[in-house]
């Protein structure tokens, strides 16, 4: 190593970075170059914990040679470091790296002024502050410094989710239908050889000890160091071969040195476990950037050494429990060991699954975003809904996260499940009311969307605003979830008090024009926050767009007051039959669907049939008097879903 490269790796020793996330000749996978990722190695690269990855990486230092510093640093950018030095001879230049623009050059200086630049930057340079700005400060702007982009973590996250992905699906060949152990056989060799890679691309002694172009060897060392059993004496030879193709495509595919293990936890669950998968062992997933928004929001990281315990029922793959893991890992000394690390927050991120299937999953997830530490997570198999299990559960965690099923108790459930079923008949309002009364510090849910309003969940809204000081409602898209199409918002409550003086209340949305974006960014279209004193017991935690237009209309009479509200006509059969586009002896003419109403006018009336034997209810309204037609079915998924228009011309209307 050069005089300048020592100089420069001393100076990161003295502002508290650990001498082993001190790399030389770093080498790394860089996954903007297509179709993969090109391994590049970077002179010198300082991280701010161990084991180093993009979302570690604090400094990168090139010896320059014939390039342009600002190419050279263009190149690096994969590395994941915000700040980047180049050496030109006596000269160093020092520049931050940006996700989407060319870097921008800080100062220049010289190789005998970098004791000076790094004493004036101490602070800001520490490890600590450089970690939590590159992984809080899209979250909390008070960790947010002037020189990092918050938005090159994202970036090149993206990028790396589809490598992985990519390289998952050209490892497992199309198979005929797999019986369901030989499904789980390659689901857990799948796990297994995933774990081995991160092993060998980062040197560690024990990948030293299987050879790497024999399969079994290698199934057997990862089992071994992990503690997970050797099996693969029993599996099938047509799993096994599977398994030796996916290994030779693994192995040799792009370097995940640098890539967070929770990466690879978050792509193995969500490549492997597929929609056919779900449904045949009835597994459910949370998508990442829901629980990374959730967790996000609570803060876990501000509990620093002493983490409350974090309880995730109804687990389903763990995607709040890996998140938990992160934020929670963010909050300790940057010098702890990863022993340390891991040895603190095992006893305090806890989850519970019925699925046995989905408790595998969930645990091999942690242990994956857990590397290099050996197993110890506790994922309990159990049916929460049974014997008072969930609030038992509940009561020991001080952090519930949730993303509970959202059925209703089956008749024969309600049998199985006396008591929970009792509380409601939806096992997702049941779960949360459960929760409440548990009385956590904080909740992070995924809820029905009916609760942001609907008068019949009042009460839990009027118990959250009671007992939480600061609490936040999102809505969010239909098709956030990829498999689910339940109709859904985000809860989050946290800091709770017996009593409150004044509570922050946020409302936000995701529009379905922004989702992407959300996925990669965390950012939502629109929060509206006040503050209040006073609880509005439940009436009005959900934050209207037109708030300020209703709170002034607040006076004058209802609608309901002097209005009656009806359906329109219906049939005994398929609607689509009783319906004409030009006049026809026993329809009369009038609007159809939603699609016929727009705001404040309607559109070219059709006719409806309305022959007393064909139609039931409304037929015999008084059509001919004026009245105001609205639409049953929702017009849109964004903006003005409703719509209202006068008609007086005696106009029918069906009932959408």
């Amino acid at each position: 190593m050069s005089l300048a490269l020592d100089l420069l790796a001393a100076e990161t020793r003295k502002l508290g970075y650990r001498a082993d996330a001190v790399r030389n000749n770093y080498a790394y996978s860089d996954v903007w170059e297509t179709p993969d990722a090109a391994a590049r190695s970077i002179d010198l690269a300082a991280f701010t914990q161990t084991p180093p990855s993009y979302r570690s990486a604090a400094f990168g230092v090139i010896e320059g040679g014939a390039k342009d510093p600002a190419v050279a640093v263009s190149e690096h950018r994969g590395l994941g470091a915000p700040l980047m030095f180049v050496i030109e001879g006596d000269a160093v230049s020092l520049w931050q790296v940006l996700a989407d623009r060319s870097p921008r050059l800080i100062e220049k200086t010289t190789l005998e002024n970098i004791p000076a630049l790094f004493k004036a930057r101490a602070e800001q340079w520490a490890p600590d502050v450089i970690h939590r700005a590159k992984s809080l400060g899209r979250l909390d702007r008070d960790y947010q410094l002037d020189f990092v982009d918050v938005g090159l973590i994202p970036a090149i996250e993206g990028e790396i989710h589809q490598k992985l992905d990519r390289l998952l699906q050209e490892a497992i060949p199309t198979l005929p239908r797999l019986r369901e152990r030989e499904a789980r056989e390659l689901f857990r060799g799948v796990f297994r050889l995933l774990a081995a890679k991160i092993l060998m691309d980062r040197n560690h002694p024990r990948a030293s000890r299987w050879s790497t172009d024999k399969v079994s060897s290698v199934l057997t060392g990862i089992g071994d160091y992990y503690r997970l059993g050797s099996d693969e004496y029993a599996l099938s030879q047509r799993t096994l071969g599977a398994l030796g193709y996916a290994w030779d495509i693994i192995s040799r595919g792009l370097n995940v040195a640098n890539i967070s293990a929770d990466d690879l936890a978050y792509v193995y669950e969500n490549t492997l476990v597929t929609p056919e998968a779900r449904r045949d062992f009835g597994t459910h997933s949370t998508p990442r950037h829901v629980a990374d928004y959730i967790v996000g929001r609570l803060k876990l990281w501000e509990y620093g050494t002493s983490p409350p315990t974090v309880f995730e029922p109804f687990t389903g793959a763990g995607v709040f429990l890996v998140s938990a893991l992160r934020y929670m890992s963010d909050g300790l000394p940057h010098d702890w060991t990863d022993q340390q690390r891991h040895q603190l927050l095992v006893r305090h991120i806890k989850g519970a699954e019925i699925d046995p299937f989905a408790c595998e999953v969930a645990k091999l997830s942690l242990i994956l975003a857990d590397y290099p530490n050996a197993n110890g997570w506790k994922i309990e198999e159990s049916d929460l809904f049974l014997n008072a299990s969930l609030e038992k559960s509940m009561k020991a965690a001080r952090i519930i996260l949730c993303n509970p099923p959202f059925e209703k108790f089956t008749p024969a459930e309600r049998s199985r499940y006396p008591e929970i079923s009792d509380v409601s008949g939806s096992k997702a309002i049941a779960a949360l009311e459960t929760a409440i009364k548990a009385r956590p510090n904080a909740l992070g849910f995924v809820v029905p969307r009916t609760l942001l309003v609907e008068k019949s969940y009042r009460s839990q809204r009027a118990e959250i605003e009671k007992h939480y000081s600061e609490i936040e409602l999102v809505s969010v898209p239909d098709r956030i979830f990829n498999v689910s199409k339940s109709e859904c918002a985000l809860l989050i409550a946290r800091d709770r008090r017996e009593q409150i003086s004044s509570r922050v209340i946020r409302s936000s949305e995701v529009d379905d024009a922004d989702l992407e974006s959300f996925k990669r960014t965390g950012r939502v279209s629109r929060t509206r926050q006040i503050t209040r004193a006073e609880s509005s017991d439940g009436e009005s935690l959900w934050i209207t767009r037109l708030q300020a237009v209703w709170s002034y209309l607040g006076d004058n009479p209802k609608v309901g007051e002097t209005l009656r509200g009806h359906w329109g006509i219906r049939w005994h059969d398929d609607q689509s039959r009783h319906v004409r586009d030009k006049p026809t002896r026993g329809f009369s003419e009038g609007l159809f669907s939603a699609d016929d109403l727009n705001q404040f006018v309607h559109g070219k009336p059709r006719w409806l049939e309305t022959v007393p034997d064909t139609v039931y209810g409304a037929g015999d309204l008084p059509w001919d008097e004026p009245k105001i037609l609205c639409n049953a079915i929702r017009k849109s998924r964004r903006s003005w879903r409703f719509a209202a228009a006068v008609d007086r011309s005696g106009l029918v209307a069906s009932q959408q």
